[in-house]
């Protein structure tokens, strides 16, 4: 059975989107039906609760929501946290071992009333949230508590099931250590029979899961998994009638048929005090939005698709208060299920209104085979479906990289699971607000702006980066670090000027100079799009020079101020500039779009914020902020498409200059990720894990099929299919860290080669040709027509990568060098061959070299110009 469809590119048509929005639904129904009745469960509610909580919570939000793909219904970690904050409320609850056939009935009452009222509260919290405009809350959610919460999360899902697996008897909990003692207390009741159906069940689950990342071509059965266990599980009881003696299978038990009750008259009187129902309102509401704008994110892959987080308060809280009505209990997005509407292919919410209306159908004529479903059958989708969602590998990077956020992680986590989901949520975002108070109390100060723009710096200058911003916190702290670096490294007739410039990164560069260096200084240069010409910004105006052969084109200097970015639009006479240096002739939150022919600007753009970087081609605009990234029609300067973006101090964007193909690369929402934009089929790829320290640079090849990526740790550079994200090669430019400058592919539609420049002085060039056969046809179709038969050389013991963790020895060196005079920043290009290299430095010297295309090795130097000539300033 295989429920997907592809709806193609552009304008699509109703009945194509209706098709695609049918058949996702349905498969959503598919997997939602045993989950649904193993959420309510684990709620201490009826299975029939568990279904009803699919049906109104996800029409609310198909009328009301944001994400196309979000899947509405009981997730495991809200049932779980409802539980145990319910059942110490409601006197009588905890001897309901079975929900479905409670000792108490008129506790159990009681108990599915309350579970209902805490629906509402959650839903009227959301709503309320979202009219006070407190969406920007939702960014106190970090990533290291995201993936802390969710991790002890499922274990401690994982571990609540287990003894329906052991097919023992033990009271329901959320902390690993509790549950663990009851386990142990209770192994000499293990039953043999439940204990190998489980397992049975898991090891069809998981080699599901493991036969699917081998065959990537059997990807689509995955969401059927839960489905196959439960009919294969089902028919196994009936079978062999093993809910009777002697084997005693515990089942699931009839469901109560029909449509939902309505319960909108059991909102009042309250059945638990008021500020209980408080204190786990906001924890039902904070875990259910956390889950939504973490699914909805992960799952976007089109502007339209990625989620809002006041729309997601609106429609959730919309659900909820709805679902409440109708026996619902608190609800939000499943990771499993929305994962599921993504692959089949849903379009809208419309795939919502078609689970809703499918489960109705279940409810009145198919809930009879669940009856016999065995509990362990039960425990088994439970347990596969949280497993994937622990990350300890998020924990190991941290600790690697940023200790403070590694602290955060441990906090969560460690709360998570031995006191609370809610306690260690909450424990999360404590510790992450006095983490990010000790930044800011302590800001890194280091000697050199990280920025790929370009700046000439006299012997006598020191460079400080302060990467922070400035506050009263801290301004002692940094007067004091600055002072006794000056103290050490300069005599004190040296310090007499400070300068602040921001002008190509979003920490301030300061600049302590001499009032003797007065010169015209260089303060950025870009190649334009075909390497024909590059354009230098000065602290007098700008320059534009040709390469081939090499020579000044024209100059436009005076005494008005400083130039620091210059973008040239091929060789027309259209360019963009910005302001920058010590005395800026244009604000620096200003794109000025400047018309050589008439000698003046003839349009700008203006900002709230410093712009850090312009891109051109024909048709687009692309301006990129300290947190955004705008794109603007060229024609008449009118935003098409703002994006955002984590903090991008660097400005680091990348667009297609072909006129075949609009592609455009820029920082994810999260450290490593790459936010890749295809205007013309208009797709938004993801690179999720580009690098697992920040980016330093990337870079597209002309027609954008290739994207290039470069991190701040700098000894990997890895190369990317834009079309869907795959990762083709991964090119070594050495063992050792370095700042990655400038990477530039070679002209035409299939580059053969790559140029990296770096702060070690040396200029690497990499063929572009996979040693290793492709795996992702699709991926590789870019390179199918290359002839190119170099082949960058590789670790003579690259063969036991395969047997380490980490694929050291796998990667591509350099084929080529050419080796700087001295260790400067600097850009590269390619000249009109092929083989040929430009490279243009901080010094203010062009240098143009070649390569073997046969043999690789040291480049040969052609030419070196010096073009930048001190003079004094106007």
């Amino acid at each position: 059975m295989v429920w997907r469809c592809s709806v193609p590119a552009g304008p699509k048509s109703s009945r194509l989107q209706l098709q695609a929005d049918g058949l996702a639904g349905l498969s959503v129904t598919a997997m939602a039906v045993p989950q649904c009745v193993c959420f309510a469960g684990m709620a201490g509610l009826p299975a029939s609760y568990g279904l009803y909580a699919v049906i109104v919570p996800a029409l609310g939000y198909a009328i009301s929501g944001s994400s196309p793909y979000l899947a509405v219904g009981p997730v495991a970690l809200v049932s779980l946290l409802l539980h145990d904050r319910l059942e110490p409320l409601v006197p009588g609850s905890p001897a309901n071992i079975d929900p479905n056939h409670p000792a108490d009935p008129a506790a159990q009452a009681t108990f599915n009333t309350a579970a209902v009222q805490v629906a509402l509260t959650t839903g009227i919290m959301l709503i309320l949230l979202r009219l006070a405009g407190a969406s920007i809350w939702t960014h106190l959610l970090s990533k290291p508590i995201v993936d802390s919460f969710l991790t002890g999360g499922a274990l401690v899902i994982a571990a609540s099931q287990v003894k329906y697996l052991l097919g023992v008897e033990i009271p329901r909990g959320s902390q690993l250590h509790a549950v663990a003692w009851n386990l142990e207390q209770q192994a000499a009741k293990v039953r043999w029979q439940e204990l190998l159906m489980g397992c049975c069940w898991l090891l069809i689950l998981f080699g599901q899961r493991i036969l699917t990342n081998i065959h990537r071509s059997w990807i689509w059965t995955r969401p059927f998994g839960s489905l196959l266990v439960a009919i294969l599980s089902i028919s196994t009881v009936w079978l062999g009638d093993l809910q009777s003696p002697p084997a005693n299978v515990r089942v699931v038990g009839a469901i109560q048929p029909g449509l939902p009750p309505w319960t909108a008259s059991d909102w009042l009187p309250l059945r638990i005090p008021l500020l209980s129902l408080l204190s786990l309102t906001a924890s039902t509401t904070a875990v259910s939005l956390l889950e939504a704008l973490s699914i909805g994110q992960a799952l976007a892959d089109s502007p339209a698709g990625r989620p809002a987080p006041p729309r997601e308060l609106l429609g959730l809280g919309i659900a909820n208060v709805a679902g409440a009505a109708f026996a619902a209990y608190p609800a939000t997005g499943s990771f499993a299920r929305s994962a599921v509407a993504h692959y089949a292919g849903a379009q809208s919410r419309a795939a919502g209104l078609v689970t809703a209306l499918s489960m109705i159908c279940v409810l009145l004529v198919g809930t009879c085979p669940f009856d016999v479903m065995p509990l362990n059958a039960l425990a088994a989708i439970v347990i596969a479906g949280v497993v994937p969602l622990a990350d300890f590998g998020s924990l190991l990077k941290l600790l690697q990289e940023d200790w403070p956020d590694s602290v955060v992680w441990l906090v969560c986590f460690t709360g998570c699971c031995f006191i609370g989901v809610d306690v260690g949520l909450a424990a999360g975002v404590l510790a992450q607000l006095l983490a990010t108070m000790l930044r800011l109390a302590r800001p890194p100060l280091v000697l050199a702006p990280p920025s790929p723009r370009l700046f000439q710096h006299e012997e006598s200058q020191h460079v400080i980066q302060l990467q922070g911003p400035v506050c009263f916190m801290n301004a002692a702290f940094i007067v004091d670090t600055l002072q006794k670096h000056l103290d050490e490294n300069s005599a004190p007739e040296s310090a007499a000027k400070v300068v602040v410039d921001s002008s190509a990164s979003e920490t301030a560069a300061l600049l302590f100079m001499d009032d003797k260096n007065n010169s015209n200084q260089l303060l950025g240069v870009t190649f334009n799009q075909d390497f024909g010409c590059f354009a230098c910004g000065t602290s007098t105006g700008f320059r534009v020079y040709n390469c081939e052969p090499f020579g000044e084109t024209f100059r436009r200097e005076s005494n008005e101020g400083g130039i620091a970015i210059v973008e040239m639009l091929f060789r027309c006479n259209i360019l963009a500039i910005v302001g920058g240096g010590s005395s800026p002739r244009y604000s620096p939150n200003k794109v000025m779009i400047w018309d050589d022919h008439q000698g003046r600007c003839i349009g700008e753009l203006t900002f709230k914020s410093q712009v850090r970087n312009v891109k051109l081609r024909r048709d687009r605009i692309v301006v990129a902020l300290e947190h955004k990234v705008l794109v603007y029609n060229f024609a008449d300067l009118k935003l098409v498409h703002p994006i955002d973006t984590m903090t991008n101090p660097n400005g680091l964007i990348a667009l297609s200059a072909s006129a075949d193909q609009t592609v455009l690369a820029c920082p994810g929402l999260t450290s490593g990720q790459v936010r890749i934009e295809l205007y013309d089929v208009q797709r938004t790829k993801w690179v999720h894990n580009a690098h697992s320290s920040p980016l330093a640079c990337m870079a597209l090849s002309l027609n954008g099929k290739l994207l290039a990526t470069a991190s701040e740790r700098g000894t990997l550079v890895r190369i990317h299919a834009t079309q869907d994200g795959t990762r083709l090669q991964e090119l070594r430019r050495g063992a050792d860290p370095a700042r990655i400058y400038s990477l530039a592919f070679s002209k035409g539609n299939q580059p053969d080669w790559l140029a990296v420049s770096s702060d070690k002085g040396t200029v690497h060039v990499f063929s572009l040709q996979p040693r290793s056969p492709a795996t992702d046809l699709s991926a590789l179709a870019a390179r199918q027509d290359n002839d190119n038969p170099a082949k960058n050389p590789v670790s003579p013991i690259s063969f036991v990568s395969s047997w380490l963790p980490v694929p050291y020895f796998a990667s591509e060196r350099s084929f080529a060098q050419f080796k700087l005079p001295e260790a400067t920043r600097s850009i590269v290009g390619f000249g009109p061959q092929q083989t040929s290299l430009l490279v243009v430095s901080t010094t203010g010297t062009f240098y143009s070299a070649t390569f073997d295309a046969d043999k690789g090795g040291t480049c040969q130097q052609q030419t070196l110009s010096s073009f930048l000539q001190k003079k004094p300033a106007f």
